[in-house]
């Protein structure tokens, strides 16, 4: 698909359903709700760009690659290799971002969209600039994963501490230390310059 190596998880019968994880998770936050999905549904989990084992390509000339639509489009070009002309798509955090410019970009792909955890730019208020210490504490990451590179810098080598508070703070439920290791193993492959 345009030179990218996808990595799916499907399980299950029925009718397609394109699960769409968010930041900084990949396939493996679905784990625990595809075995009764998969009860009515061909399930599908796929890591975005750059996350879990689907590969990492670089940016294009003007920085596209990770941008809404261009994952969108990654996970049409899948659902096309898979079979599917359409299906229905759940989507969460960043997952609801990439399935909103789906079901924008590819209207008859989506017979059916959830979407939950996200703001979406032009459609909702952002959150304003100064926000309160314990609101803070949630959204800190938001600007601090968009500088170019002095992020990297200061969390390679220290992926435990930064996405172990990540995932400390903003779990709606205390995640096992096994699945926080799992992320924090994936996130400092993902990376490794």
């Amino acid at each position: 698909m345009g030179g990218l190596r996808q990595h799916v998880v499907i399980g299950g019968s029925g009718p397609p359903l394109l699960l769409i994880h968010g930041w900084p998770q990949f396939w493996y936050a679905w784990r625990l709700v595809m075995p009764a999905l998969a009860r009515d549904f061909s399930v599908i989990a796929v890591d975005q760009r750059g996350r879990g084992l689907t590969s990492k390509p670089p940016p294009g000339p003007s920085g596209q690659g990770y941008d809404t639509r261009t994952l969108a489009n990654d996970l049409a070009a899948l659902m096309d290799a898979l079979g599917h002309q359409s299906s229905s798509v759940v989507g969460h955090d960043t997952g609801m971002d990439i399935g909103y410019a789906l079901a924008a970009d590819h209207p008859g792909r989506v017979e059916r969209l959830a979407v939950a955890e996200a703001v979406l730019p032009g459609v909702g208020t952002p959150p304003p600039l100064f926000l309160p210490a314990p609101v803070n504490e949630l959204l800190f990451h938001l600007m601090f994963n968009r500088l170019p590179a002095m992020n990297i810098q200061l969390v390679h080598g220290r992926e435990d501490i930064f996405f172990g508070f990540v995932f400390d703070v903003e779990a709606f439920k205390k995640l096992s230390g096994q699945a926080v290791s799992v992320y924090i193993d994936d996130l400092a492959t993902a990376w490794r310059p």
